[in-house]
């Protein structure tokens, strides 16, 4: 059999041959080891694709999407799928004023957007802004951003009065109906 008609060939050259086994310090032998072992299985000798709906995929926070971006992952939020990053920008919003974007936070894409402002989150837009000094007194937000505890921290933390709409309820009694 011809070494391109096998997948996987060229991983198991790699391990053994006491030459080429340095390819696996290089960083994009490292990936394509790492994707190869999340998206593919030998079964009887036969290399076959993982299943995403039995469960043999990674999370998305944890598989790589991207060779050539081994940060990028896999998201969905409602009917918009992508591979990538989440963006969040802050500007500003006065009447008499141009807006002015004031803040770009870049998060990985699996990451919740109520995540970004907490103080000690990991991306702290909050703590980012108050840092230029540019703390607005009213942050306009939407509903990913939104929960009481964010509500609490930001004034507590920013005087920094949270606005938008509260998130819908998730929970399967309120799904159901029945709750």
């Amino acid at each position: 059999m011809c070494p391109a008609d096998r997948p996987g060939w060229i991983l198991d050259q790699i391990d053994v041959d006491e030459q080429a086994a340095s390819l696996w310090q290089l960083s994009a032998g490292d990936i394509l080891r790492r994707v190869w072992i999340q998206r593919f299985k030998v079964v009887d000798g036969e290399v076959i694709w993982r299943i995403e709906n039995q469960g043999e995929l990674p999370p998305s926070a944890q598989s790589i999407s991207s060779p050539y971006d081994s940060e990028a992952r896999f998201s969905r939020k409602r009917a918009t799928t992508w591979i990538g990053y989440k963006v969040h920008l802050s500007e500003t919003c006065e009447a008499d004023q141009p807006p002015l974007i004031t803040q770009v936070t870049t998060t990985v894409s699996t990451e919740g957007d109520s995540d970004t402002l907490p103080p000690g989150g990991p991306t702290q837009i909050h703590q980012g802004l108050a840092d230029r000094n540019l703390l607005p007194s009213q942050h306009l937000v939407d509903a990913g951003y939104m929960s009481a505890d964010m509500l609490v921290q930001s004034q507590d933390t920013y005087q920094v009065d949270l606005v938008g709409p509260a998130r819908k309820d998730q929970k399967w009694q309120a799904l159901a109906g029945e709750g």
